[in-house]
This record gives C-alpha cells, structure tokens and sequence, in this order.
C-alpha cells in the first residue's frame, strides 16, 4: 500500500519472510492464534496422512518435470544445427532496429504461463494488453530459437524489453514485450486468443531437407516429453488434491468469528 508505506506479505512456507527488525519495524500476525487446536488435535492422523501424501506427490512431480526438461534440451540440440541463424538473427536486427534506444534500457523476466495441480495454465495477459501482438510458430520448437535472437539483438542496442520465460526452463522464452513499440511477439503453443494478431513462421529458418534425417529420433523425443508432462500432471493434480484435504482439517479447526474480529480491528487502526 504506497499511500501507507506498508507492505503486507503472506509468511508462509515455501515464501517465508523472516522479520529484520521484529516489533520496530516489522510485525508478525500469526493466523495460527484463530485454531482450536483440541479439534486439530484429534485429526492428527488424518494430517499425517494427506501431509505426506502432498509430498510425496510433489517429488514425482519433480522428478517427472526434471526428466521432461531434459528431453526438452535433447530435442532442441537436435534442431539447433538445422537452422539458419543468420537469416533469423537479419529478422531479429531489423524488429529491434525499430525500438527506442536508451542509454540505461528497463529489461525484465516475467511469468505468465505456469505449471501446477490444474495442468499447464496460461495466462493471456502479455497478449491482450499489447497494442500490437504476433505470434511467432513453434512447430518443432523453432520459436525458442528466434527469441534467443530476438533478446540478444536487444541487449546489443539497448532496447527495453519484457521477456517472458518458459515456466519448464526459465532460461527459454516463450515471449516478448517492446514497450516503445506496444508490441509483443509470443510463442502460438497455447492457440491464439487474439484475431487480429499475425503469424510469424519459423518454418523459414528450418533446413527441412536435413530435418528429414533427425525426423523419428525429433518425434520419439515428443513422445517423452509428452509422457512425462502427463505423468508430472498426474502428480500435482494428486498433490492438489492432498493440499485440500489437509486445509479442509485446518478450515474446520478455525474460529472464523475471532478472526473476523481481529480483521476488522487490524483494517481500522492500519487506515486509521
């Protein structure tokens, strides 16, 4: 809250905030004063269970997301050589040729796409909010290829940029935002939430002839990384369903009403 000088942030595991200067400068609200903890107390084992349920679920997931990652970097080596990167990095230099040069540019990473117990979930904000917005094809994954180009013809010229990281590898980006052009260039891999939006086809930069010979090993590659995903999938969804047993524990332990009443004194004396 700028108005107020005051930020208010959520404490807990796995984002825990540790206080710097405890009662002087920060103060520590603890939710845990609003349980009745004799309820809880009886549902110890039901807790037990569904807590190590959720963690388990999340190694595989782990495990399954680490693997999927791998396979994601084999198949891009396979298709790397096969590219033209002058002819991309030409198309690169003139998009960024028609960006405002800074002599300190504003260059950031964002998410906008994530990975969790709905599946892949992606969220249209880069698109919608850009004046401008074309998709950039990623048949074979060509699109990664072109943004490395893309930001690499940025920092080159000194040009402000957003760029939109890849939630399985953030290294990899999946878009980017031209402040002074109002534009963004975004992967098509989530479809195209935008009629007006045009279509920029990487299958320019393929040597196809060469493609041929890494074409099974390139589909076999697909096929992992498509199971694996599904199998990571699996576990969150699996974790997210743990994840709300055990709250449902804790919701049905809360004294809803005390903590209305310390909400309603804490909101007072912080605008007050």
């Amino acid at each position: 809250i700028p108005a107020l000088g005051i930020a208010i942030l959520d404490g807990t595991a796995p984002h825990t905030v540790d206080a710097v200067y405890p009662g002087a400068v920060e103060t520590i609200l603890n939710m845990g004063d609003f349980f009745e903890t004799s309820i809880l107390q009886q549902s110890l084992d039901g807790i037990r269970e569904q807590k190590q349920k959720n963690a388990v679920a999340h190694k595989h997931a782990g495990d399954f997301l680490e693997a999927a990652a791998s396979v994601r970097r084999t198949a891009l080596g396979l298709v790397g050589p096969l590219i033209d990167h002058e002819k991309a990095e030409r198309l690169a230099e003139r998009i960024v040729g028609r960006c405002q040069k800074e002599k300190t540019p504003d260059c950031s990473v964002r998410f906008v796409s994530a990975i969790g117990v709905q599946g892949s979930v992606h969220l249209q904000t880069a698109e919608k909010r850009a004046e401008m917005c074309v998709y950039v094809s990623d048949k074979r994954h060509l699109s990664a290829f072109f943004f490395d180009h893309l930001i690499a013809a940025a920092n080159a010229h000194g040009v402000s940029y957003t760029r939109y990281a890849v939630p399985l590898r953030p290294e990899e980006t999946e878009g980017v935002f031209f402040p002074s052009l109002n534009t963004v260039y975004f992967s098509d891999r989530y479809g195209k939430c935008r009629e007006d939006a045009s279509l920029l086809n990487t299958d320019r930069f393929l040597d196809k002839a060469s493609f041929a010979g890494i074409r099974q090993r390139y589909r076999f590659s697909q096929k992992c990384f498509l199971a694996l995903m599904d199998g990571a999938y699996a576990s969150l969804a699996e974790a997210g369903r743990a994840h709300d047993l055990l709250e449902s524990y804790y919701v049905s332990a809360m004294n809803f009403r005390a903590l209305d009443a310390y909400t309603a004194r804490f909101v007072q004396s912080l605008f007050s």
